[in-house]
């Protein structure tokens, strides 16, 4: 994989991008998600120091309607709590983060230490990840 362009954040516009594979390494707490831009271009999402990661309703097709991240203001401090239980919870049980553990987690999103990024579909996964820095990188090769 070439990584010519490798920047802290997202910098292109991602709406209707196509999720095409997602890879969770728990021991090295890392993500990876490639998507096919609408021109084929492929990209890597590359999430590292993962604290807590949920996929959802990943299909065939998983096209993105919205990426919204914490340390660029796109989530609200109220919505936090929120998202933190989405991302803790599975569809038969309660949330696996403690009150200190959310307490700690508020405090380091509103202070930027961390990252929330949410994937939004309009079909297919809905991606949410904690974690404390995502990078994004183009790849020279087609998916």
């Amino acid at each position: 994989m070439k990584n010519d362009e490798i920047v802290e954040g997202i910098e292109i516009n991602l709406h209707d991008a196509e999720v095409v594979s997602v890879s969770v390494k728990r021991l090295e707490k890392e993500a990876l998600i490639y998507l096919r831009a609408e021109d084929d271009a492929v990209y890597l999402l590359r999430l590292t120091a993962l604290k807590a990661f949920r996929c959802e309703d990943f299909v065939m097709q998983n096209v993105i309607n919205r990426v919204r991240q914490s340390i660029f203001g796109d989530i609200s401090l109220n919505d936090f709590d929120y998202w933190i239980s989405w991302v803790t919870s599975v569809s038969d049980d309660k949330p696996w983060a403690n009150s200190k553990t959310r307490s700690s987690w508020i405090s380091d999103l509103s202070k930027k230490k961390i990252n929330l990024l949410v994937l939004e579909p309009s079909v297919g996964a809905s991606i949410v990840a904690i974690c404390e820095k995502v990078f994004f990188e183009k790849c020279s090769f087609l998916l």
